[in-house]
């Protein structure tokens, strides 16, 4: 095989594995396990087992922002130990939080070691929003959305099921939308991918940013490196045989 053909063979060997993270999708009765494969695992939570809520810190300095971000997560979770998913915009945190004993649980059932895999909120995990309201079909029931004109997200609701005319304009009054903006009819549910790694990103000073989303990339680099530093030796090998035998035949 010549010096071309190994490292093209080398390259897609690695952009292969670089797009098949193994993602398990929690649902609230069930666990949808991956094929079995060689990439990362990653663990998507259902909105349906997550609580979100938009915390303004803007009055906080940004070095107490995280502390107050714990401080008022501890208010609002029931749980004895709760897990948790921040995307900071400006001042603005993002969290989605759950039941980590359940989904903890979940994962060992499953296979998969609690602290070696990052949980992502299923959310994150879709392309962000623009300006206006959307409804998004989720892995069970729908999420409505609202974002502003800056590309943030405001406000977000699910319901088990696509809701009436009069649950969503009940929503739209909740939100403070004058009267002449709300819609009459609910919105087309959009049916969007589920990626296997996080769509969103944070934005502005907020303290620590997407801890577990750096986990799981170490953890992505760790997979990679074996498969990839044996296409590696092959390749250098096959470059050292052929530059030696193009040395005898010149001789």
């Amino acid at each position: 095989m010549s010096n071309h053909k190994l490292r093209r063979l080398y390259l897609s060997a690695q952009q292969a594995l670089r797009l098949q993270p193994r993602v398990f999708f929690q649902l609230p009765e069930v666990v949808r396990r991956p094929a079995p494969g060689f990439g990362a695992p990653v663990w998507v939570l259902a909105r349906a087992l997550c609580r979100f809520r938009v915390l303004d810190l803007t009055q906080v300095p940004v070095a107490g922002r995280v502390q107050a971000l714990r401080l008022q997560m501890g208010q609002l979770s029931p749980f004895a130990q709760t897990g948790h998913c921040v995307v900071w915009q400006g001042g603005r945190a993002l969290l989605w939080f759950w039941d980590a004993v359940m989904v903890q649980r979940a994962m060992v059932d499953a296979g998969v070691a609690p602290k070696r895999v990052p949980v992502w909120p299923e959310s994150v995990m879709v392309s962000p929003g623009a300006a206006g309201l959307r409804l998004v079909k989720t892995l069970q029931g729908v999420e409505a959305q609202f974002w502003d004109a800056a590309g943030a997200l405001v406000a977000s609701r699910w319901w088990p099921a696509v809701p009436d005319a009069a649950e969503w304009l009940l929503w739209e009054r909740d939100l403070g939308r004058p009267a002449s903006e709300r819609a009459a009819v609910v919105p087309p549910v959009l049916a969007l991918p589920v990626q296997g790694r996080v769509q969103w990103r944070s934005v502005g000073p907020g303290g620590a940013v997407w801890r577990d989303e750096r986990l799981a990339y170490a953890l992505l680099g760790v997979a990679l490196w074996v498969p990839s530093a044996w296409w590696g030796v092959g390749w250098i090998k096959a470059s050292q045989a052929q530059a030696q035998a193009q040395a005898a035949v010149s001789a």
